[in-house]
């Protein structure tokens, strides 16, 4: 996925790299589409809403954390460069439903972020 192309960017408490992530999670996993010409309705869908809600609660858990100084605002991005890559890359994936299923199972942030973390990536 190219971030550069990201356009109407906005800030994020943990940097630009976050932010651009952010906005490419949130471009590729919420659709917008006009319901009739001319009323200038939207139809809105979410496309694995399971994996963009973890993601927004992992952000959340985040936030709340730098606040409380129980985690150095740069771990805080690291980790969640980390779970957004996964996060597009899930969403390019078609057999993601098991993973999708463990995030719904997840009892609380905490398991998510554990979850995310047993990820590997590997390079085809």
């Amino acid at each position: 996925y190219e971030y550069g192309n990201v356009k109407d960017l906005d800030t994020h408490f943990l940097g630009e790299d976050v932010a651009k992530r952010m906005k490419a999670v949130s471009n590729l996993y919420i659709k917008k589409t006009d319901v009739a010409v001319g009323f200038g309705d939207l139809h809105t869908e979410i496309l694995k809403p399971d994996v963009l809600q973890a993601v927004q609660k992992m952000e959340r858990y985040y936030k709340k954390a730098v606040r409380r100084d129980t985690i150095s605002k740069e771990t805080a991005a690291q980790k969640m460069v980390e779970f957004l890559d996964i996060a597009i890359i899930v969403f390019y994936e078609n057999n993601s439903a098991k993973f999708e299923g463990a995030i719904k199972d997840a009892p609380d942030t905490q398991a998510l972020i554990d979850l995310f973390e047993a990820v590997e990536i590997k390079e085809i």
